[in-house]
Formats: structure tokens, C-alpha cells, sequence
């Protein structure tokens, strides 16, 4: 149970101050735990998905569920419309079941040590960030993002749609 790294990045810094902070930070990195974590939550994103297609396919009917886990909040969302809006205190884990739903802002995007998760099984999806991070990104953390199927958009500034600096980012559209 580390604390997330003690990211002293505001924006405000000289490209020099920038340059110094940004090395102090890379001595702290530790790239091997970065990729055991990355390597876990992957895994279990590959044997899960299945599984939660399958329910999906025989519960049309699934109740929205919220509950905090000792690593964060996770939502499951059943089949109607749904609106997310990404902020640094959104959700570890978004499992929506299906719907047109709309993503603002950095969806699962994991930034300063943190993870976040978004398994989106199936609607004609619109994702949606008007900031630097996201969707889809990791940045000093890792972001995972897999959308099962539809006709879905994806529209990012910067850093986004599966990138990783000092992090992991996934984007899995699989249709």
C-alpha cells in the first residue's frame, strides 16, 4: 500500500524548473512495478470481459450498483443511457453494461500512481475530453479502457486513446 508519488508538477514551472522536477521524479520511478501491476490488471481484464459479456447477454435487466472497495469506487451500470464525467476523484472501476453512453473528461485515465478501469460492453459510445490527459491514458499510472462493441467516438487533446508516459494506457475497441 504505497501513497501515490508526490507529483510536484503544477504547470506553472520555468522549462528548467520543469526539466529538474521531472528528473527527480524519474529516480523515484520504479518501471518493474509499473509493468507487474500493468501485467495483473490486463490479465484480469482479459479473463473477465468474457465472462461479463456472457451476463450481460442473459440478464437484460441489471440494476445500477455503486460501492467503495478498499482500492477505490466502482460502478456498475446497466443498459440505459448513462453520463460520466471524469475527474481526479472518478471511479477505480466503470463496468457499464451496455447503452449510448457519453464519457467527459479523462476516462479512465490513471494519473499520479493511480489505476483506473472502464469495461464498456456494448451502445454506440461517445468518449470525450477537452484536457490534456485521457481518455484512455497513463500517466504516472495506468488507464484501461475497453469498449466491447458499437459505433463509438473517441476524441482526445494530448495525451490519450492508449498512451502511456511513465504509465500504461490501453484502448481496446473491439469492433
Amino acid at each position: 500500500n504505497e501513497k501515490p508519488l508526490d507529483f510536484p508538477l503544477t504547470g506553472t514551472e520555468t522549462r528548467d524548473e520543469w526539466r529538474m522536477k521531472t528528473i527527480e521524479l524519474l529516480k523515484k520511478f520504479n518501471r518493474q512495478k509499473l509493468l507487474s501491476a500493468g501485467y495483473i490488471l490486463t490479465k484480469a481484464v482479459e479473463r473477465s470481459v468474457p465472462i461479463l459479456k456472457t451476463y450481460a447477454g442473459s440478464h437484460p435487466v441489471i440494476n445500477d450498483i455503486s460501492f467503495t472497495s478498499s482500492f477505490g469506487q466502482v460502478l456498475l451500470n446497466g443498459t440505459s443511457t448513462n453520463f460520466y464525467s471524469g475527474t481526479d476523484d472518478a471511479p477505480l472501476l466503470i463496468i457499464d453494461f451496455g447503452g449510448n453512453d457519453y464519457y467527459s473528461g479523462p476516462a479512465a485515465t490513471g494519473v499520479d500512481g493511480h489505476v483506473k478501469l472502464v469495461i464498456d460492453i456494448g451502445g454506440n459510445d461517445t468518449y470525450q475530453n477537452d484536457t490534456d490527459t485521457g481518455p484512455a491514458a497513463g500517466i504516472w499510472g495506468i488507464g484501461i479502457l475497453v469498449d466491447c462493441a458499437g459505433n463509438d467516438l473517441y476524441q482526445s487533446r494530448t495525451f490519450g486513446l492508449g498512451c502511456g508516459l511513465f504509465g500504461i494506457g490501453f484502448l481496446i475497441d473491439e469492433t
